[in-house]
């Protein structure tokens, strides 16, 4: 997340597709980035800053996924709450967590008009994927704002919590990692320098992501094998260096 990673990318190519929801809707890395932005956007209105907190009690959804990628491109952090857990349990984590603004799904709404009742989380910062009483259709947290990225950007974090079995629950909270949007370039540049010339096949088998997005110049060899244009040793290191860390693996949501 540091270095932006979808985001350099959905502006280089933004009509690759990124995202086919549970209703099967397909959304392009533009289409995607765009959403993210109105949401960020939407956010920063409700006065959500950077080192705030956003909670959710979602199922796997297209929205998820764009509420993940407005509050890390702002520096917020995102809390998804197990859907499992009691009203009670729910309210404690909101709480706990500060979090200034809460995003349910209406086949949760039992628990979550709840959580919200037992703490009274403010109505105006309330929203809800479908029909839930008491909470603000989800569509007015993006609706009316721009497309544009939104200025002043850094990178965000997931916060989970703990399960609780020896006590209450407890928020990892990790340090808002800096933001380097400049680090894509200059890895690229730095293995460009290193890497001896000649070609080399990354081996056969397992889900390689750099099958699917692999940078300007490099081949693609039968049975999706990737060819990078540099020598054995420079894959290494160039896998070495592309593996995702931190906030750039996404949170599993509620199933």
């Amino acid at each position: 997340m540091a270095d932006f990673g979808f985001w350099n990318l959905a502006g280089q190519n933004p009509g690759a597709l990124a995202l086919v929801t549970p209703e099967e809707d397909p959304l392009t890395a533009g289409e995607l980035l765009t959403r993210a932005n109105r949401l960020t956007h939407g956010l920063r209105s409700l006065g959500v800053g950077k080192g705030d907190v956003v909670a959710t009690v979602l199922p796997n959804s297209g929205a998820t996924i764009e509420l993940y990628l407005a509050a890390l491109q702002a520096g917020m952090y995102l809390v998804p709450i197990n859907h499992h857990l009691t009203a009670g349990e729910t309210a404690y984590i909101l709480e706990d967590s500060g979090a200034k603004v809460f995003v349910a799904a209406e086949r949760f709404a039992e628990g979550c008009m709840g959580a919200v009742a037992e703490t009274k989380f403010p109505e105006r910062a309330r929203f809800a994927l479908g029909r839930v009483p008491g909470f603000r259709p989800w569509e007015e947290l993006s609706a009316g704002q721009p497309d544009a990225p939104p200025s002043e950007r850094s990178a965000g974090q997931v916060m989970n919590y703990t399960s609780g079995t020896t006590g209450r629950p407890k928020g990892v909270r990790r340090p808002l990692a800096p933001l380097d949007a400049a680090l894509p370039l200059r890895r690229a540049a730095e293995r460009r320098q290193r890497a001896p010339r000649g070609l080399a096949a990354l081996p056969h088998g397992g889900a390689d992501v750099r099958g699917l997005l692999a940078p300007h110049g490099t081949r693609r060899r039968p049975h999706g094998q990737v060819a990078s244009g540099a020598a054995p040793e420079a894959d290494r290191e160039i896998s070495r260096h592309d593996e995702p860390h931190g906030a750039d693996a996404v949170p599993s949501p509620a199933g």
